[in-house]
């Protein structure tokens, strides 16, 4: 448990201290917090990680030695990206290291990016939250913790208004996980919410009670949605067969919680040099940035009520986690528009319980990266 803990905070350390830097001494700390989890990823066990020894293994082992394209027909139950940067991996003879570690980067860079372009000095809160509410995650579901980072930077570019970059990353995560394809409805929402006007009011409620509706007939009708989609993907016969196993999450309930204490604390004043929306420095009005973190705090609760879908069936909540790292987001948003005490005091209870859940998560054994192991490095548990 310590060494998760551990890379947490130098990681976060690194990153912080980049924020402060210039020049190439910056990137050189942003380098090293890269390297540190994509490290402790690639040379765990492959105990470590429950899908780790489920496709990760087998995907590595089965795309060695043949052509692309009986790679793809041979792992046929997995996206055509993923099995791709396989092959690719041993085509270099890359080792299953090298693979884990490269899995593990694409987990990172692209929300580090996402991140630095959004929130600039208050990144490194951002990343930790990330990494306290994905990174145990990224060790098991590899493939579609790969695209839901692709998707927040997909995001991020789409917003600072480069459409057609937002739109290929899209497309790229729809390669490493089909679900990905929600990424499509994101940017469409955002300017459906934030754009100004008499009704922009109602447009944002009109959001939340659509999602809320679509969230009810999920519920309502689950079985025989999971059914269906059972039938087409072999892989989610697992989701199927866990129906009526779930339970509810007091995690992502207190994290829901949190989330709205923190949106109706009080703002302060806001800053020209903290923009959000335009790049560091420019003057826009403060209510075009309002409607930003509005639509970044949506996404970040509609992902905690639907990690409540866990009642229905065990599984059933990973359609969530493209949601997830928007929490980090308006967190850092929050961070960095207002320096009111109230404010502060709340993100730093946020984030203390945030730490003290994810303890307690890994402990209990999910996604099985508890008791960490290393073989390479001598770490028995």
């Amino acid at each position: 448990m310590t060494i998760y803990f551990i890379m947490y905070a130098l990681t976060t350390f690194l990153f912080w201290c980049a924020s402060k830097l210039r020049g190439g001494i910056s990137y050189v700390a942003y380098a090293i917090g890269i390297f540190c989890p994509c490290f402790l990823a690639a040379v765990r066990d492959e105990t470590i990680g429950t899908d780790l020894t489920g496709y990760g293994e087998i995907v590595y082992l089965n795309t060695q030695n043949i052509p692309l394209n009986y790679a793809i027909q041979q792992n046929d139950d997995n996206p055509i990206g993923f099995v791709t940067f396989a092959w690719l991996v041993n085509a270099f003879g890359g080792s299953f290291y090298i693979y884990l570690f490269l899995i593990e980067l694409i987990i990172i860079l692209p929300t580090l990016l996402a991140m630095v372009n959004f929130l600039g000095e208050t990144a490194w809160i951002g990343m930790l939250v990330f990494l306290l509410t994905c990174y145990p995650t990224s060790l098991n579901i590899m493939k579609q913790m790969m695209a839901t980072s692709i998707l927040l930077l997909a995001f991020i570019a789409e917003i600072r208004g480069r459409i057609k970059t937002g739109l290929v990353l899209t497309i790229i995560a729809v390669l490493f996980h089909q679900t990905a394809i929600i990424g499509f409805l994101f940017y469409p929402s955002y300017c459906y919410f934030t754009r100004p006007g008499k009704y922009s009011i109602v447009r944002r409620i009109a959001t939340y009670v659509i999602y809320l509706v679509i969230l009810g007939v999920f519920f309502s009708f689950s079985f025989p949605i999971i059914s269906r989609i059972a039938v087409f993907k072999q892989s989610y016969s697992y989701v199927e067969d866990q129906i009526g196993n779930g339970g509810f999450s007091i995690k992502y309930f207190l994290y829901f919680a949190m989330l709205i204490l923190l949106s109706i604390s009080e703002p302060g004043k806001w800053n020209a040099a903290n923009n959000i929306n335009g790049q560091r420095g420019e003057s826009i009005q403060s209510d075009t940035n309002t409607s930003v973190s509005s639509f970044i705090l949506f996404l970040s609760i509609a992902g905690c009520l639907f990690q409540e879908t866990n009642v229905i069936g065990l599984g059933i909540a990973r359609f969530s986690l493209y949601f997830l790292p928007f929490i980090g987001l308006y967190i850092g948003i929050v961070y960095k528009q207002r320096t009111d005490t109230q404010s502060r005091v709340i993100t730093y209870l946020f984030l203390g319980v945030i730490v003290v859940l994810e303890f307690l998560s890994i402990k209990a054994g999910n996604n099985e990266v508890y008791p960490y192991t290393s073989a390479l490095l001598h770490i028995d548990g």
